[in-house]
């Protein structure tokens, strides 16, 4: 009884940490979908660029929010939780510099090698059109020209999470995204006498939407949160810092390659089977876009708290917040899976009235929506063992998905779309459970002083 009432306790902080996190997250992928259908609008060979650059797009967002970003908050968190401020305020110091150097990186690979890039994925595809690879080259100009104001709005974000506040940058960013999508329109096409960018406006709007939260964002952090006012002048730069942040966030970063990596494999494992199975696959996986939000909100939350506990030395309540943690993913995610495998119907007649593709998207959440559950586990508790430092679980976890549907193809069990799908769900369920295994067998950290 002790222990059920201390672990409905625990629900009240991750809910206040993840909720602000979630509805930024959500806001975009709104954005980014708008962005879609603003280049839509422009024409074929505009939204043909679009779909070039957004891979490259999701990337980066992924790697400054829970690559990098989430070993700047575990790191964060950990110093805070042992009421270290000097070792926090120097560890945001630290994660700033990392977040210029990775926004400068991605400006300087993308706009001055974008166009040789998106002519490789254009030849690979089967659509080297000249007039897409000049219109993602634009947009790519756009969008990556403030690389480094995305990066280090996230690296301050994740500070504040580090130091328990998800809810004043998470109010901020929402903004950002929300004012996004009409300057976007302002900055795309001729309104009011405005002549409009064409489709670098769409590139534009981001980094500039996100230049307010930077701002508000700056002023803030200089003044103070919860004790600590950064002042990145005079701060002695120290290789334990950059080793405390980068153990997490490259490693966790590895965690998003090989995600997507996963998405590659099934997406060119369906093809073989015809235009209407692709299609079927890419309208039942779009679901699982609205598990991301909320398991990385519930995962950011989860990153804080275990890290914060860690650092004061509390490792039970550590081990307490991370399996409520996952507990409560695995049962929300576990909720939309069942709605998915129930009713899988209502979901494909909201995109489809072909039945070819209405069958593939059936078939697909039928067999995948039971293991939704396992990964919102497995993705909570890899966002719980960033704050304990511990991500060599995850990433194996994560590698395991590839591995297994590629040992499943070379052993002849995907000869039909139903055993390929069994076999994708049969991956998320053992990545699902190796990190609930890992967190459950192996000890949390005792904390350790820089």
């Amino acid at each position: 009884m002790i222990l059920a009432a201390s672990r409905i306790a625990a629900i009240g902080p991750i809910a206040r940490l993840a909720w602000p996190t979630t509805l930024v997250m959500c806001s975009q992928i709104a954005a980014n979908t708008f962005d879609a259908f603003m280049a839509g609008k422009i024409g074929t060979a505009a939204l043909g660029g679009f779909a070039f650059v957004f891979p490259f797009v999701i990337l980066m967002q992924t790697l400054a929010a829970g690559g990098i970003g989430g070993g700047i908050a575990a790191a964060v968190a950990r110093a805070s939780g042992r009421k270290s401020r000097t070792d926090a305020h120097d560890l945001a110091v630290h994660g700033l510099i990392i977040a210029i150097v990775s926004g400068l990186a991605f400006m300087i690979v993308m706009i001055g090698f974008g166009r040789p890039i998106f002519r490789v994925f254009a030849n690979a595809r089967g659509a080297g059109d000249a007039a897409a690879i000049d219109a993602a080259t634009t947009y790519a100009t756009g969008f990556f020209a403030g690389a480094m104001v995305t990066w280090i709005l996230q690296a301050l974000a994740s500070t504040f999470r580090g130091l328990g506040d998800a809810a004043f940058p998470g109010r901020w960013m929402l903004m950002s995204s929300l004012m996004q999508m009409p300057l976007g329109y302002l900055l795309t096409f001729d309104v009011g006498g405005f002549a409009g960018l064409g489709i670098i406006g769409i590139g534009l709007a981001a980094p500039v939407a996100q230049c307010f939260a930077l701002i508000i964002l700056t002023r803030r952090i200089r003044r103070d949160v919860g004790g600590l006012s950064l002042k990145p002048t005079g701060t002695s730069l120290r290789y334990a810092h950059f080793r405390d942040i980068l153990q997490v966030g490259l490693m966790s970063s590895l965690i998003s390659l090989f995600s997507s990596t996963t998405t590659l494999f099934v997406t060119a494992f369906v093809a073989p089977y015809g235009v209407a199975a692709l299609a079927g696959y890419g309208l039942g996986s779009r679901l699982e876009y609205f598990l991301i939000p909320l398991t990385f909100g519930i995962g950011s939350a989860l990153t804080v708290l275990v890290g914060q506990a860690i650092g004061r030395g509390d490792l039970s309540q550590a081990r307490r917040t991370a399996l409520t943690g996952a507990t409560v993913a695995f049962l929300l995610c576990g909720a939309v899976g069942a709605l998915a495998y129930l009713t899988p119907e209502a979901w494909a007649n909201l995109f489809t009235s072909d039945p070819a593709v209405r069958d593939a998207t059936v078939a697909y959440l039928r067999h995948l929506g039971p293991s939704y559950a396992f990964f919102g586990l497995g993705l909570s508790l890899s966002f719980a063992l960033q704050g304990a430092a511990q991500v060599g679980i995850p990433v194996c976890a994560a590698i395991l998905r590839p591995v297994i549907i590629s040992i499943a193809v070379l052993a002849g069990f995907t000869q039909t779309l139903s055993g390929l799908y069994a076999v994708a769900a049969a991956a998320i369920v053992a990545y699902g459970v190796v990190n609930f295994a890992g967190f459950l067998l192996r000890p949390l950290p005792t904390p350790k002083p820089l």
